[in-house]
């Protein structure tokens, strides 16, 4: 049951929340990749490894990300049921 009832068979509604969303991961995929940027840059010599930890570091925490903000908007206005099934 969400909290803001909200009709999700109208077109622009649905398409504004999808522009939410992909907002806000495409936001936080920046935000982390300088974040490790900074992080690894004197850590790791080997430009090989770098750029297969940042793509593992990546793949794993923007994975996480997705459910998280996917359940958010779920619980808040009930929008997500295709990607949580």
């Amino acid at each position: 049951m969400p909290l803001f009832n909200l009709n999700h068979k109208n077109h622009k509604t649905a398409f504004f929340f999808e522009s939410f969303f992909a907002a806000i991961i495409f936001s936080l995929a920046f935000y982390l990749d300088s974040w490790l940027d900074e992080l690894i840059a004197n850590k790791i010599k080997n430009k090989n490894n770098k750029k297969h930890i940042k793509v593992l570091i990546h793949a794993v925490v923007i994975f996480i990300l997705t459910f998280i903000v996917i359940y958010l908007l779920h619980y808040l206005f009930g929008w997500g049921d295709a990607f949580l099934g």
